[in-house]
């Protein structure tokens, strides 16, 4: 059967890859300095399946206590025990490096964030993720409505 338009497509072969959405429990208030990182402590954990690439998508609201401090927030990977809320940093930078997500809030702004990353994984190791945190001036961040998408590629 001929094509009758340029956009026309007679079949289509669809492969959909796995993927994984959830809601991590509010960690709230963490402890944070202007210039340590500290995990959020999602405890989020993921065994891939079929790819050797996942995309990781962290969304949160993040807030400071400091009138003009805000926070910074990154994507933390890793394998075997994840990380608890203020712990010291661990695992490897989310790629790129530059997904380092910064607010500009203070006092009780709240504001939205997401970070992205492209992990290089192995099949049917469980991973885990978190967000490293810290304070960009002074004060402790708060998150809250934290949300957490891996898909495979």
């Amino acid at each position: 059967m001929p094509l009758i338009t340029p956009n026309e497509v007679i079949g289509s072969i669809q492969v959909s890859k796995p993927y994984l959405i959830t809601t991590i429990a509010d960690p709230g208030y963490l402890t944070s300095a202007s210039d340590i990182f500290l995990m959020v402590g999602c405890k989020f954990a993921y065994t891939p399946i079929l790819s050797t690439t996942v995309e990781v998508i962290i969304t949160a609201n993040t807030a400071n206590d400091t009138v003009g401090s805000g926070s910074i927030s990154q994507i933390y990977y890793g394998t075997g025990i994840p990380p608890n809320k203020n712990s010291n940093l661990t695992g490897i930078t989310g790629f790129p490096a530059g997904t380092i997500f910064r607010t500009g809030n203070g006092g009780t702004l709240i504001e939205h964030l997401t970070c992205q990353a492209i992990v290089p994984v192995t099949i049917g190791i469980t991973y885990w993720f978190d967000l490293g945190s810290k304070a960009l001036t002074s004060g402790n961040n708060t998150y809250s409505n934290v949300y957490m998408v891996i898909k495979e590629f």
